[in-house]
């Protein structure tokens, strides 16, 4: 069998620098998505319409993105009746989703699919705790209890008890914040993956130049 060799997407650390926490009074949660059906960002509504319920937890929603499922998302804000704490950004260029991270406490992540989760990735480079579902390539970039939270998709409870346990706990948002920006340095800074990049092709390259003359080489 050949060997596989895999290099992961690479967050440039520049573009997406540490986040200073601001106190705005109320907390924010925040994503950035499209707003698609494979994304759950209704299992989010009904998520923070149940912190809301339960906890009576002062907070903000700001949904940055756009897609298919607006109007739908929008209806159901309304319907759960956190239409008045929840923002629909839309969608803004990938240039200023830094300056949007921004703006948040806490980033959600409740994809039903996901293949990677680069969202996430970039937001815990800015020193933002993640709290996204189990699926797919998420745990890859979501050390559970370490840089984020992990539940399962489609459980808007589980969703809204993971939000709760962060919104009352500013030090453990600023640990799992800090934790996330360094893990992003180790195993995810666009240099390094660049550079792996580079080695493999030298390397690929090397061995189809001795392939070749090892073709070629006449017989003694």
């Amino acid at each position: 069998a050949k060997p596989v060799t895999v290099v992961s997407y690479g967050v440039d650390l520049d573009r997406f620098p540490l986040r200073h926490a601001a106190d705005r009074g109320v907390p924010v949660v925040g994503t950035v998505a499209r707003l698609s059906q494979e994304k759950g960002l209704d299992v989010l509504l009904r998520a923070i319409a149940i912190v809301v319920s339960d906890t009576g937890q002062a907070l903000r929603l700001l949904i940055v993105g756009d897609g298919p499922e607006r109007r739908k998302l929008e209806r159901l804000a309304d319907r759960l009746g956190i239409g008045d704490i929840t923002q629909f950004r839309g969608e803004v260029p990938h240039e200023d989703v830094p300056a949007a991270l921004a703006e948040f406490d806490i980033f959600a992540m409740p994809s039903l699919a996901e293949g990677f989760g680069v969202a996430a990735l970039e937001a815990a480079a800015t020193g933002l705790p993640v709290v996204a579902s189990d699926v797919h390539g998420i745990p890859d970039v979501v050390d559970h209890q370490r840089t984020g939270l992990l539940v399962p998709p489609a459980n808007p409870a589980a969703l809204a008890a993971a939000l709760t346990k962060l919104l009352n706990d500013a030090a453990l948002r600023q640990e799992l914040g800090t934790a996330g920006r360094a893990f992003v340095q180790e195993h995810y800074r666009w240099q390094d993956n660049a550079e792996q990049m580079e080695r493999l092709y030298q390397d690929l390259l090397q061995t189809f130049t001795e392939d070749r003359t090892h073709a070629t080489l006449p017989e003694s």
